[in-house]
This record gives structure tokens, C-alpha cells and sequence, in this order.
């Protein structure tokens, strides 16, 4: 099951992206003890939290990319919020309005199967983007960077064996390249470190077979649940599908 809940903020002031990891700590100590316990521990991590704004409102976004995420973070805990309290700014956030949406995962895996998925996509990353390579962050679009990202993050959700694998992950570059952009050099704040990363669009072509161009639309459905990269569990990576994907929900 894959879940989205967008809460959509009153009247908020000094905010920005960079204050979704003070979201985070909050909703993370909402939640039951042992199963934050058990996020805390989880190295890839079955959710993800990021702030956006729209026609000049904020909204909290919180995705969930397993059953027992969504059941906990969004029907137990979030659905039935009114306000969050931040601690670090001693500040109570109320929330105007809620909305969920729900999506089982087979409807995404299914596509895979069935679909005759477009050969071009354009993608938006809509919060700051980055990820980490032989130690050092990469701040611009790399597909070979944005795959592996992906294909792991769906291996979290995965109960019936591994999506990740490098002769895949070499086939979907092979078939694939970004042919326009429009992009941001950016900062994401986090805990007094400045982490270099990219916002803006992106627009892919796929040369390959319609076999991988529905892997490559699958997995950018499921990375608008994941996000991508790096700390995407506090803000960063949220991503849009402006062309392309799955049409599921």
C-alpha cells in the first residue's frame, strides 16, 4: 500500500523547505514508541516528509510506501491531527485541511505488465535534491544516481524479492538520457549543515524497449511516494510528475 496524506498549513510565517526536519522531529515522537523505535533503526526508511507551497499555501506532505507505515503514520496518527507542535520554535502549526489518498502497490506493479508507458518524461523536483557518491554529494541530475536511488527506496516496500540489481540499473541508463533542464542550485539547511543540491525540471528520453520504459515510468510513480536521493525522510528530493508515469490514483 502506498498512502499520501497532504495537510495543509494556517497561516504560517518564517517557513521553508529547510524546516521539514522540524516536522519531522515532531511527528516522529506522535508516533507509537516502538515502532518509531523501529524507524529510528531502519536504514531505508518506509516513508517520506517533505514541506511544498502552492498558490501561496504550505502543506505538510507525508508519504507511506508500506502497509504497516500507512496504517500507523497516516490512519492512527496523522489522519486525526488538528495541529503539530514544534518543539525547536516552541510554535504549534494548526492544520486547515487534510488529504489522503491511497493506492495499492499492485496497481503500480501491475502497470509494469500492462501499460504502453510514454518514451519521454518530464520530471520536477520540487524540494532540494542531492544524493551522496564515493562520499562526496552530487547536486545535479545524474540518471544513473536517480535509478539506483529509486530501485532501492522501492526495495524497502518489496515483499516478494529484490528490484535492485546492476545489469538492470546499466539497461535502464543503456535506454535512456535526459534531453532538456531547467534547473536551481540550492541549499538544504540541515542541523547547521549546508547541504549543496538542485531544485527545477528535468525531461528524459527513453531509446530502449517498452519493456524498461515501463520500469523507468514505474519507478518515478513510486518516487513521487519515496522521493529521491538523499534525506528524503526530512524534507528533501519531493518530486512531480509533470509528463510520463502511471496514470493510478
Amino acid at each position: 500500500m502506498f498512502g499520501k496524506i497532504t495537510m495543509k498549513l494556517r497561516d504560517v510565517k518564517d517557513i521553508s523547505y529547510n524546516k521539514s526536519s522540524l516536522f519531522h522531529g515532531a511527528i516522529m515522537e506522535l508516533l507509537p514508541y516502538e515502532y518509531g523505535k523501529q524507524l529510528h533503526l531502519s536504514q531505508l526508511r518506509p516513508y517520506s516528509i517533505h514541506l511544498e507551497k502552492e498558490n501561496d499555501i504550505w502543506s505538510l506532505v507525508v508519504a507511506t510506501m508500506n502497509e504497516d507505515a500507512y496504517s500507523i503514520i497516516v490512519e492512527q496518527t496523522l489522519s486525526k491531527l488538528d495541529k503539530i507542535y514544534i518543539k525547536h520554535d516552541d510554535e504549534i502549526v494548526y492544520i486547515d485541511e487534510k488529504i489522503i489518498n491511497a493506492v495499492p502497490k499492485k496497481l503500480i506493479t501491475r502497470a509494469f505488465y500492462n501499460s504502453e508507458t510514454s518514451k519521454v518524461l518530464e520530471i520536477r523536483f520540487i524540494t532540494p535534491t542531492a544524493f551522496k557518491s564515493k562520499g562526496d554529494y552530487v547536486f545535479f541530475p545524474d540518471l544513473r544516481l536517480i535509478y539506483q536511488s529509486l530501485m532501492k527506496k522501492f526495495d524497502v516496500s518489496s515483499d516478494d524479492g529484490f528490484l535492485f540489481d546492476p545489469d538492470i540499473l546499466d539497461e535502464l541508463c543503456r535506454g535512456s538520457k535526459i534531453i532538456s533542464y531547467n534547473l536551481r542550485s540550492i541549499y538544504f539547511q540541515l542541523e547547521g549543515v549546508k547541504i549543496p543540491a538542485f531544485t527545477g525540471n528535468i525531461k528524459i528520453k527513453i531509446t530502449a524497449n517498452q519493456t524498461i520504459s515501463n520500469l523507468i515510468n514505474m519507478l518515478f510513480e513510486y518516487g513521487k511516494y519515496s522521493g529521491v536521493g538523499i534525506k528524503s525522510s526530512l524534507g528533501m528530493g519531493a518530486i512531480k510528475i509533470i509528463k510520463g508515469g502511471i496514470n493510478i490514483e
